[in-house]
């Protein structure tokens, strides 16, 4: 009877309901509290507590899987929950139907603790956890030191163990997995009882108090995970969150201080050149000599009307070609009134004009377009002006202020004291109360190994000022290497100086935080950066593979030469994808050991008919694709060639071909040619041969042989290449093959192009698309011809939902701070790891562009440097002349690259590359490497460290780490890493994924990476399967469904499989799949999108049943019913289209007057697509880069809905350049809509284009979430919403969303 008591009670508390958002969020020590106007979540790294009206759940945070509840019992019977509320202090308070006299509560304590407290008046109150036992087969609790095994059970068992029965100071649940381990402190004097028995939730945590006192426990919902702990200081002191930007909690960055009046830094420039940036969409000038040698824009300690230094801008007639501007770094505003203004003067009267831009770029906002743009013109005099103008923003946004200068003439002006403060007034000029600026003996603290620093601050406050600084400095990965207060006071003039003892520090990046306190009181804190390296000379073997950036983002920024300089000192050897393909430019880098490898010959004529059954494209060949800055071109835009696809004119093909002939012998010192940059993306349907009809493929490929043929003729010696791929995937390798097939014998290319994007080197895995790449270039006669990757990477240095987007066009603002986040080390790492695999196919891969452009190599004109610069010269100095020799197989996650350098001493490269790892969900792998001799070991920023040889216990990082071993120990050292141990907690040793493969079966393919053999016993439907893998082997497992998917209703798997691991170590684990699906059928005729259902007739009908509650009725305390609301469902598909019908029963059809994007409000449907299938793998409860979201929504006056794109894929996976953009309205998408008797139908057809990168193909699987919004008028939010499948909110669920099977 208790049994049953207890699990009623237990299904009770998890009982699910769901509401509108009520604002209202904190985090403390790494807990998150999130209060709703229905619920309140607590959510830590491992554990997470959901609080609802009446109840309750316990979830592991990451995956999201439901662990159990909690609930009361109060005098032997259940304790009914009936609602409760939040206190002021964020305490959440139950109260209970039939038990007044208890009170239940949950807060948030200050090191993170959820304390959890029962006060009642009752004789007996006891708090039961229970927990669904299979989720702790294999794993163990501790109590005060002793150790409870959880053995795993058949479900048919019966027994029951009661482990402990006495007071307890400490639970610790999943001991040694610390990604999963959270612990229970029960209260002083608590009976804890912990039971383990049959049934599903089989464990159980009994405390028990008596009447008139609190009982109670504090739950540690998480251990501090590795790389994670050392970032969970207090933020309190640092501004870390701006509106919803949570910068501490989503990139450990801390942002600059804004407490003051004056939100710029370094307004005066007191700092130099510290703050400011030459933007990469704005600042650009000509490509001239003029504007490298005059450097319009420099610090001035001639002129100041504040302090000792101004910013001196110099302008002259247009003909000499210096113009250019400069930006402030971005200051994140939140909504409001604020005013711009800064002093300015000339030394000619009324003849210059400052001019300063304030784009305004929400996040997603196009900074190429000028409605983005507002300018103010001043007229300067010789006298110092103050300047102003209003700025108004309307959300939380980056932003930016750029200034220049015109003339007619030669003139100087200088620009002082500029002011950004809220408020509508302009107020008297405030500097900062104090700041530093950092000097040492490099310019721009970029400073050489070994070499004295001679550093001290340069202080400026105001005169006769006495205080301190605490200084600290951290290296790369957070360490602290300096941390010191010093007394200060500055003279009469404001300055100061504080010597720093910055000499012998080893190489790397270093933070310096400056923490200022003033004798009256006041303080201030500040970030600046240097680093350390030993320089390279660009004379490694390997120089060209290290490539920056594409378009050619520097040759028109003043500092052209100084970047060509830095590229020299840290190893960047090669410019790829250059725009400009000048002598100037391209020679000028040369002087720096920096070759123009490759430049790009055709684009496409704006207003061209890219898409549809009525296709054509203009493309044409510019004499130079940035003509515009090019002094020599005039302002004259001169067109070598133009053609119109399709063409079927020989003589069309042979003037182009002629035209590509003209262009490549003007240019003989760009080394390669490719014809289009993203062909499949720009022009699909010619270029890519899925959607391009096969004339239109065969047209593309004929278009393409006449470039190549005139671009050899042109040019001999130059390497002649295939137009660049947006990306390196199955379906661009299987496109590249048809196009040589037809290519043929025709032209025998010397290259190929190929742009490498994805989300990280090995997810999905880059080194495996390069050997599949190689394979079917051999097929075709292609055995040894390089391969140039002219873009790639593009990894940013921050992190931060709905603001940093993976385009680089949605980035668009420059340095957010000189502090160093989680994400700048994780993109260099990224970098690294990707250059390595370019050295692991050396012979092959001659170029790797990083593609830093307009986010991520520099951050001032001074090119203080992005961690990311340190990354090619630490490859340059360890691998830049070394021959890659094998890759050890430790693991698919590890990976282990050996090479041997130009002193025969083997180098070996070892990192881990688990996508969680480098989220820092989990604890990485340690490797143990027996028999080790004397090597040196070096970290990414190249610090060194001697082992002296024996058994080293390597911890595993995605930050590669390097063993050189001594000359001659090649063999040795490989022999070591072959056997080696790789020990990987709370995981199989080998990898499993499971897809579904026809309505009754699925697959866990299940691949060995490992140096050792897997063996283990997986427990099918109660019969034994034993396993065995060798090294690199896969084997796929069959399992069958337990319910059969359908076309006629939506089916809802639930299954696990027991697996007992035997090699290379004994442990138990359990596979969990959990997941809706359904069958779509493929039809012969395309469906006719009117909004009639007539064609749908033999396409099942399929509920749309789960309800969900809007503030409306939850307010009631009630659910809407099906009279109220109801849908039914029907998709099929044929091979050019997805098609969706939703026919809706509802009272009131409601549209009120609202912006597109916020259709969501009234009635409207939502569709969401998981092109890849993979969000149930990934426990996504986030949208990622292959993921869209449609809302279909109504403007006042349509007939239709439009197809709103809330969220799209990353443009390199759909169009490129051209790719659809979020916050748009495809063009892709078909809609009809229809008033019926009782509701109203939504009629849908998502054209191929409209998908990608799915693929309707029979087989094919996609998630496939929906939901209806019901606005009855009753409040600004619907008032209830249907849901396809479960009941999670689609938006916040991606591993949620159904999946949908294509079959015939």
């Amino acid at each position: 009877m208790k049994s049953s008591l207890l699990l009623s009670g237990f299904l009770l508390s998890c009982f699910i309901c769901s509401g509108m958002e009520q604002p209202g969020a904190k985090t403390i020590c790494g807990t998150n509290v999130t209060y709703k106007a229905s619920s309140v979540r607590f959510a830590g790294n491992a554990l997470t507590m959901n609080l609802w009206k009446t109840g309750n759940e316990i979830v592991f945070t990451k995956q999201q899987i439901r662990l159990g509840g909690t609930n009361l019992l109060i005098n032997g019977k259940i304790a009914t929950r009936k609602n409760f509320s939040v206190e002021n202090d964020g305490q959440v308070c139950y109260t209970f139907d039939n038990t007044p006299e208890t009170t239940e509560t949950y807060s948030l304590q200050k090191d993170g603790g959820i304390e959890y407290s029962i006060v009642s008046t009752a004789k007996r109150a006891q708090i039961n956890f229970g927990f669904i036992s299979e989720y702790f087969f294999g794993s163990a609790i501790i109590i005060d030191g002793k150790r409870f095994e959880i053995a795993q059970h058949k479900s048919e068992e019966k027994f029951y163990n009661e482990f402990w029965n006495s007071s307890a100071n400490n639970i610790i649940f999943f001991p040694d997995s610390p990604e999963k381990q959270f612990e229970i402190i029960p209260y002083a004097g608590t009976r804890v009882k912990l039971i383990y028995s049959a049934g599903k939730y089989g464990l159980s945590i009994q405390l028990s108090g008596s009447g008139n006192s609190a009982s109670g426990c504090v739950i540690v919902p998480g251990k501090k995970l590795p790389g994670k702990g050392k970032k969970t200081e207090a933020a309190g002191k640092y501004l870390t969150r701006v509106g919803s930007y949570d910068f501490w909690n989503e990139d450990r960055l801390r942002l600059p201080d804004l407490h003051e009046k004056n939100l710029l830094r370094n307004n005066s420039f007191e700092q130099g050149m510290t703050s400011l940036y030459f933007h990469h969409y704005t600042s650009g000038g000509f490509y001239s000599e003029n504007l490298w040698n005059a450097k319009p824009y420099q610090i001035s300690g001639d002129q100041a009307f504040h302090g000792k230094y101004s910013l001196r801008i110099e302008s002259d007639s247009p003909s000499r070609c210096i113009r250019s501007a400069i930006a402030t770094h971005p200051v994140i505003l939140t909504p409001g009134e604020y005013v711009f203004s800064l002093y300015a003067k000339s030394t000619i009267a009324g003849e210059q004009t400052l001019i300063v831009n304030q784009p305004d770029l929400p996040p997603g906002a196009n900074i190429f377009s000028r409605k983005t743009w507002k300018e103010y013109r001043f007229s300067l005099t010789k006298e110092w002006k103050r300047f102003s103008f209003p700025v108004h923003i309307t959300g939380v946004q980056p932003q930016i202020f750029v200034l220049s200068a015109t003339s007619a003439s030669h003139a100087f002006c200088y620009v002082d004291a500029m002011q950004l403060e809220r408020g509508k007034t302009l107020s008297a000029y405030v500097p900062a109360s104090v700041e530093g600026r950092l000097v040492t003996d490099a310019p721009g603290n970029f400073l050489e190994y070994g070499k004295a620093a001679n550093a001290f601050l340069e202080l400026t406050s105001a005169p006769e000022t006495e205080g301190s600084v605490k200084v600290t400095v951290r290296d790369f990965f957070g360490s602290v290497k300096l941390e010191k207060e010093y007394p200060f006071q500055t003279d009469s003039s404001g300055k100061g100086n504080v010597s720093l003892p910055l000499d012998h520090f080893p190489r790397g990046i270093f933070v310096i935080e400056n923490n200022y306190r003033l004798k009256n009181g006041s303080s201030r804190y500040e970030f600046l950066r240097f680093s350390v390296m030993s320089f390279l000379e660009n004379k490694h073997r390997h120089k060209n593979l290290f490539s920056n950036a594409y378009i050619d983002p520097y040759g028109n920024f003043q500092n052209y030469r100084e970047v060509l300089e830095r590229y020299r000192k840290i190893g960047i050897g090669s410019r790829s994808g250059i725009a400009s393909n000048d002598a100037l430019t391209n020679l000028e880098g040369l002087k720096f050991g920096v070759d123009p490898v490759s430049s790009w010959v055709t684009r496409v004529k704006a207003g061209s008919i890219r898409r549809g059954e009525n296709a054509q494209v203009t493309l044409n060949i510019p004499e130079n694709i940035v003509w515009y800055g090019v002094p020599s071109k005039k302002n004259h835009e001169n067109i070598l060639a133009e053609i119109t696809l399709p063409c079927n004119t020989p003589e069309a093909f042979q003037q182009y071909s002629q035209g590509a002939e003209k262009l490549a012998a003007a240019s003989p010192w760009i080394q390669a040619w490719s014809n289009l940059g993203e062909a499949e993306g720009c022009i699909p349907d010619f270029a890519h041969s899925d959607y391009a009809s096969n004339q239109n493929f065969q047209n593309y490929v004929d278009f393409e042989v006449a470039v190549a043929q005139g671009l050899k003729r042109g040019n001999p010696k130059a390497m002649i290449g295939t137009s660049a791929t947006s990306c390196l995937r199955k379906d661009r390798i299987e496109n590249l093959d048809k196009f040589l097939t037809l290519v043929g014998k025709r032209f025998h290319y010397d290259c190929f192009f190929i742009h490498t994007y994805r989300e990280a080197p090995e997810y999905p895995d880059l080194d495996s698309d390069f050997q599949q790449l190689f394979e079917m270039l051999a097929r075709h006669g292609y055995i040894k011809e390089p391969v140039i990757c002219s873009e790639g990477m593009h990894w940013k240095p921050y992190k931060m939902k709905n603001l940093i987007f993976p385009d680089w066009i949605a980035t668009p603002w420059g340095p957010f701070s000189y502090d160093m986040g989680d994400q700048e080390r994780l993109a260099s790492a990224w970098r690294a790891r990707h250059w390595l695999i370019g050295l692991k196919h050396q012979d092959r891969i001659k170029v790797m562009n990083s593609s830093t452009n307009f986010w991520g190599f520099e951050m001032d004109p001074d090119l203080t440097p992005f961690a990311t610069q340190k990354i090619s010269n630490t490859l340059g100095r360890i691998l830049g002349n070394a021959t890659f020799k094998e890759e050890v197989k430790l693991s698919k996650k590890v990976r282990c690259y050996l090479f041997e350098d130009e002193k025969s001493r083997p180098v070996a490269v070892v990192w881990s590359c688990d996508p969680e790892i480098d989220k820092g969900l989990k604890e990485a792998p340690e490797l143990l490497l027996h028999k080790l001799p004397s090597l040196t070991m070096f970290d990414l920023m190249e610090k060194d460290s001697v082992w002296a040889g024996g058994e080293l216990k390597l911890k595993l990082s995605p930050y590669p780490v390097f063993l050189r071993g001594n000359p001659g120990s090649t063999e040795k050292i490989l022999d070591v890493l072959k056997h080696a141990e790789l020990r990987i907690k709370d995981e199989l040793s080998a990898t499993t994924s499971f897809c579904v493969v026809s309505p009754s079966e699925g697959t866990f393919i299940t691949v060995n990476g490992n140096l050792n053999e897997f063996k283990a016993e997986w427990n099918i439907n109660g019969k034994i399967s034993t396993v065995v893998l060798p090294p690199g082997e896969t084997e796929k497992i069959k399992v069958k469904l337990p319910v059969q998917l359908s076309t006629e209703k939506i089916s809802f798997e639930d299954f696990s499989i027991p697996v007992r691991q035997i090699l290379p170590y004994p442990a138990s684990f359990t596979l969990c799949e959990t997941f809706y699906g359904v069958l779509a059928k493929h039809i012969k005729s395309p469906v006719r999108i009117d909004g009639s259902l007539d064609e749908w007739k033999g396409i099942p009908r399929i509920p749309v049943s789960s309800r969900m509650a809007g503030p409306y009725w939850i307010s009631k305390g009630l659910m809407p019913s099906a009279a109220n609301f109801s849908a039914d469902m029907q998709i099929a598909w044929d091979k050019t289209h997805l098609y969706v019908a939703v026919e809706v029963r509802d009272d009131r059809f409601v549209v009120n007057k609202l912006p597109l994007c916020e259709g969501w409000k009234n009635d409207s449907l939502q569709i969401y697509l998981d092109t890849f299938c993979d969000a149930r793998a990934k426990k996504a409860t986030v949208m990622d880069d292959n993921d869209y979201s449609y809302g279909f929504y109504f403007e006042k006056g349509n007939t239709a809905p439009k197809p709103w794109l809330h969220h799209v894929p990353d443009m390199q996976l759909t169009g490129g350049t051209m790719a659809v953009k979020k916050n748009t309205v495809s063009p892709y998408v078909k809609t009809a809509w229809k008033k019926t008797d009782n509701g109203y139908i939504y009629e849908i057809a998502f054209s191929a284009q409209g998908i990608r990168p799915f693929k309707l193909e029979a087989g094919k699987a996609l998630g496939f979430g929906l939901m209806l919004n019901d606005q009855d008028g009753m409040s600004v939010m619907p008032a209830s919403h249907l849901i396809l499948g479960g009941p999670d909110n689609p938006n916040r669920s991606p591993q949620s969303w159904p999946l949908v099977l294509l079959v015939e």
